[in-house]
């Protein structure tokens, strides 16, 4: 695994495990080949991505909607996948369908603002993961307010922010930086929904 993604799967894996998941149902939405839910003990694990190389349990359109009962779900992991997704308002929406209540979303998101991308930006360059000069498709940016606002907006409650860092350097003599979510390369939220 890159050593940008590893501590962003151990904060997320750690959300996770403080949730008691042995007992719960879990969805690991967009997995692709590295699940971050792998190897955790839950009562149901169920891995979905749209590309079936990743030889996910389900093969879907995660953009549509899903082939869930609603309230299927006790956690819902989204590992970098919001800002591959044109109508993140409608696809929050039916994570929330198919979350029970007082169920909890684990997200990621690349950070728009983070300190890496500001000194781009500072630089003239349009940083490799913005949605303008994204290699990976992407096609919304986020920045820590956005993303707030849009989980709680969507009848969320933010239970927990952190940051992963920012990695400075080239891939051989990189160095992580510790700093909050706001200026970090990824910011990760935990949200549980709100009973109506």
């Amino acid at each position: 695994m890159e050593p940008f993604n590893e501590k962003r799967y151990a904060l997320m894996r750690n959300e996770i495990l403080s949730l008691n998941p042995e007992d719960k149902a879990l969805c690991d939405i967009g997995c692709g080949k590295n699940p971050i839910s792998k190897g955790i003990k839950t009562k149901l694990t169920l891995t979905v991505d749209s590309n079936k190389k990743y030889k996910p349990k389900m093969v879907a359109d995660v953009s549509k909607r899903l082939l869930f009962k609603s309230g299927t779900f006790d956690i819902i992991v989204l590992g970098e996948i919001i800002e591959h997704i044109v109508d993140a308002e409608r696809f929050i929406s039916e994570m929330s369908r198919i979350l029970k209540s007082e169920g909890h979303v684990i997200l990621s998101v690349p950070n728009i603002c983070s300190l890496r991308y500001r000194i781009a930006f500072m630089l003239g360059k349009i940083p490799a993961h913005a949605s303008k000069g994204s290699i990976n498709m992407h096609v919304r940016d986020y920045n820590l307010d956005d993303i707030k606002e849009l989980m709680m907006t969507s009848g969320f409650f933010i239970e927990n922010v952190q940051g992963d860092g920012a990695w400075m350097g080239t891939s051989d003599t990189s160095i992580r930086l510790l700093l909050p979510a706001r200026f970090s390369d990824c910011i990760i939220i935990t949200a549980r929904k709100v009973k109506k």
